[in-house]
């Protein structure tokens, strides 16, 4: 059916799209936690790599699928890791252990506490906070930011 065509996009220009919307654009908190979102804050460092790995999760995903996307996660990686693997071989190992973490957190196996996943998350940046109503809030944002990075994916065909 014509009106369910994927949109035709060069596979770098879809990767450098995601990032700079789902990357480098961060997730916008309430004010009630009273966070520091710059890039040189311990939460903006820790922000942006979790999001980084939430659409590196979604594109693998979409790679099992297609392997078109499999430019869209090269140039993805391109556009946030060092050029040389010495100077981001511990960032890689940074964005396994946050991949794995939110896989935790998106896909639950029945043990899931999302409350203690938001309570360390927060604690590691510095950051105490014990409210219920604000923990969930956070644990909600990852889910939703995972979820609307496939579903434009679903929207996109990667070309050469």
């Amino acid at each position: 059916m014509f009106w369910k065509r994927k949109h035709q996009v060069p596979a770098e220009e879809l990767a450098t799209g995601l990032f700079n919307e789902f990357v480098e654009r961060p997730i916008q908190w309430d004010e009630s936690l009273q966070i520091e979102t710059t890039p040189t804050s311990a939460f903006g460092r820790k922000l942006r790599l979790y999001q980084f790995a939430s659409v590196l999760l979604a594109v693998l995903d979409a790679e099992r699928q297609d392997a078109a996307f499999s430019k869209v996660r090269v140039r993805l990686e391109q556009c946030f890791f060092p050029s040389k693997y010495a100077e981001g071989a511990d960032l890689l190992e940074e964005v396994q252990k946050a991949m794995k973490d939110l896989i935790e957190l998106v896909q639950p196996d029945g043990q899931a506490r999302p409350m203690s996943w938001a309570v360390r998350w927060l604690s590691d940046v510095g950051i105490q906070q014990d409210n219920p109503a604000i923990l969930m809030m956070f644990v909600i944002r990852w889910p939703s930011h995972f979820c609307t990075v496939l579903k434009a994916l679903h929207e996109f065909n990667p070309v050469a």
